[in-house]
């Protein structure tokens, strides 16, 4: 019986070309209506939104994003995964606990450089901690 090869709807189906025509393309797969106009529609075939979408899945699944890992974590080179860095956690979870009690973004950089706590590289910025905030 022939279904949906998304969803396993049996009923409106099409054939979509894997590979367009228009480039060669000769094998198909069958798709109801409802999944054959989610695969042409500009939002689902967008390559910012399919890449945004990939980045998404990547962080759910732990593994990292970017060529370094965002503070408070470090990179498993044998899995390509991050692991959690205690001391940047223990940095992370002040940062947040100051932020909560109403300390600005400045007094929060300066209550770190006063108790020299050190970022990674240089010294800590506003926009570092804020960075830290909204991840």
């Amino acid at each position: 019986m022939n279904q949906c090869f998304e969803c396993g709807s049996t009923t409106d189906l099409h054939n979509h070309h894997v590979v367009p025509r228009t480039l060669g393309g000769t094998k198909t797969i069958t798709l109801c209506g409802r999944c054959h106009g989610l695969v042409h529609s500009r939002d689902m075939t967008h390559h910012a939104t399919l890449t945004k979408k990939a980045l998404e899945d990547k962080r759910a699944q732990g593994r990292r994003t970017s060529k370094d890992a965002p503070y408070g974590f470090r990179i498993d080179t044998d899995n390509d995964t991050l692991v959690a860095d205690e001391h940047e956690q223990r940095v992370l979870g002040l940062v947040r606990s100051w932020r909560a009690a109403g300390v600005s973004i400045r007094g929060i950089v300066l209550q770190l450089t006063a108790e020299g706590v050190h970022p990674r590289g240089g010294r800590w910025h506003p926009t570092t901690i804020n960075r830290m905030l909204n991840r």
